[in-house]
């Protein structure tokens, strides 16, 4: 029967799993969470709260932080928080690795947009990740935010990054925040989708050398023409 079920879901595009750590990224995190104290989660590159929003419906009850540069993204992502507690919503800016003002490309699908040009391995993969427009942000590091949005009062934090391409320079901008940071859990690239950014195995370098091993990898984002994996999700912890 079970079989039978999965079979037609599968016609329709969709699959079930059962949910335990290896099942899925967001099952994975949660459970290092619990097992972590986790009592911050610092969101950078927000969107409109879907990361917080799941944090809330598993059973996370402690502080996040989100922090989204687009306009328009970010009226959304105020009224998202509105009906959860302990979520602050940081004002509109760009985490990078130094304080000042930036560019932003907006994409039309939004998700997609970046600091960095976009590449046309992404455009390909992804039409509707074009830019159309961009828009003028404050830059500001996470260690320059650390005593106005008192991040260090907590023991146990979780820095989830999402910033297509920038991931780099928001660690780098984080050198500090670093060493009293639990866990991170960021988009890794298998290959160039943004000018100018880093992949995999130059983001882990770096992190093995603050300190972090990768505990998960999961898969990300597909071309599902070429049927190749351009992105997956990693998960690293402090190991010294």
């Amino acid at each position: 029967m079970k079989r039978h079920i999965k079979k037609l879901l599968r016609a329709f595009g969709y699959d079930f799993v059962r949910f335990y750590p290896g099942s899925s990224v967001e099952c994975f995190s949660i459970e290092l969470m619990k097992k972590h104290k986790i009592d911050l989660v610092l969101d950078v590159g927000a969107n409109e709260g879907q990361y917080g929003v799941f944090l809330r419906r598993n059973d996370y009850s402690n502080k996040i932080i989100s922090f989204e540069p687009l306009s328009i993204v970010h009226i959304e992502l105020l009224k998202v928080s509105r009906g959860f507690h302990a979520w602050q919503i940081a004002e509109r800016m760009a985490i990078g690795d130094q304080n000042g003002t930036v560019k932003i490309n907006i994409s039309e699908n939004l998700v997609s947009s970046s600091i960095l040009p976009i590449l046309s391995k992404h455009t390909d993969a992804e039409l509707a990740s074009q830019y159309r427009q961009t828009e003028e942000i404050a830059l500001r590091t996470l260690d320059s935010l650390t005593d106005e949005y008192r991040i260090t009062d907590s023991h146990s934090i979780l820095l989830k990054i999402d910033t297509q391409g920038y991931e780099d320079k928001v660690l780098i901008g984080a050198a500090q925040l670093l060493e009293k940071t639990t866990m991170i859990q960021l988009e890794l690239s298998l290959t160039p989708l943004y000018q100018g950014q880093k992949l995999l195995v130059d983001v882990i370098r770096f992190l093995e050398d603050k300190g972090f091993q990768l505990v998960g990898l999961f898969p990300g984002f597909t071309d599902n023409k070429n049927i190749q994996m351009l992105q997956v999700e990693g998960v690293f912890l402090r190991s010294r």
